[in-house]
């Protein structure tokens, strides 16, 4: 702990404080799921809810989603923590600061607090909506211009830069100029950018990622929402669902649940957004080398002048004229 102002200032990693999971095992992490299980389970400087409040096996999912490396060498995990957190600030501003290092919600699901964290999916959708299971009609909307964005900058704490804060940009001007360009083609030549503020991340690559993400998401993600019958209350925010429809010509198109509201009558209002693979697949890129340095003296180290030599000069002053 780091005391400030009679508080304790809360830092994991970068000190090494120890993190424990939901098994009760003490160790050094930088895993954001577990980071955040820390916090809000911790009562001296975290939120301090039981383990019983939970969802657990998210935690453990989340956690391994974060833990996932990319194929190429050299291995880095798709999400890490390393972050300092104020004790003056707010819990919820101290979770949402977490939450972002790795691009998670945190859900309230049947009494229990579960971590989600969008990924590649596959397998068996959770639902398989039809219009039977509608009741009423189905509303679709594409993003917005204030939404649309054609390139994201995320700034994070670069350890290669002495731990200053750099950026990196998605996509890159330079390194994806064919994509920089026809984006900035399809928004008639009108930057739309994005800052994202990952106080939290350290790494160039997995702020890269965020990046990407935001971008992706912003350009690509329609968003539809409808009512339907009592058999949807069995889907959870973040289940990834199908929806066949004939009007707009979808068969099993694939919707991540942002939200469900049960309703009076028994019936769910859902809101969901599109989901795509391609905006979470975790790459690799090297990191831009660092501009050469100065070739000035160092100020901070100064040699004893030597061959020092002194010549005597005698003038007249007139009424101090010269």
């Amino acid at each position: 702990d780091i005391w400030k102002d009679g508080l304790p200032k809360i830092e994991f990693e970068m000190t090494g404080i120890a993190i424990v999971d939901s098994s009760g095992a003490s160790k050094d992490s930088d895993d954001p799921a577990w980071i955040l299980y820390e916090y809000l389970t911790n009562s001296r400087y975290g939120v301090g809810l039981s383990s019983s409040q939970i969802d657990t096996a998210s935690f453990a999912t989340a956690s391994a989603i974060c833990a996932d490396t990319n194929s190429t060498s050299p291995a880095v995990k798709q999400y890490a923590c390393n972050i300092i957190l104020e004790p003056t600030d707010s819990l919820l501003t101290n979770i949402r600061r977490i939450l972002a290092t790795c691009n998670g919600q945190l859900h309230w699901i049947n009494g229990k607090y579960k971590l989600q964290i969008d990924t590649e999916f596959s397998g068996t959708a959770a639902f398989a909506f039809e219009k039977k299971h509608l009741i009423g009609g189905i509303t679709i909307t594409g993003n917005s211009k204030n939404e649309r964005k054609n390139q994201v900058i995320a700034k994070f704490i670069n350890p290669s830069r002495q731990w200053n804060e750099d950026e990196v940009s998605w996509p890159d001007k330079n390194t994806e100029t064919s994509t920089y360009d026809a984006y900035l083609l399809a928004d008639k030549s009108v930057p739309m950018r994005q800052t994202l503020n990952l106080g939290g991340v350290t790494n160039f690559n997995q702020a890269r990622f965020l990046a990407k993400q935001a971008c992706l998401r912003s350009r690509d993600a329609v968003k539809c929402s409808f009512v339907a019958t009592s058999e949807a209350m069995d889907v959870v925010p973040g289940d990834v669902i199908t929806v066949t429809h004939s009007t707009p010509g979808w068969s099993a198109k694939e919707f991540r649940v942002r939200s469900i509201t049960l309703n009076m009558n028994g019936t769910c209002s859902l809101a969901c957004v599109e989901h795509l693979d391609s905006i979470y697949t975790w790459d690799y890129a090297t990191e831009p080398t660092a501009s050469a340095d100065t070739n000035l003296p160092d100020p901070t180290s100064v040699t004893v002048p030597s061959g020092l030599a002194f010549t005597e000069s005698v003038y007249e002053s007139i009424a101090s004229g010269g």
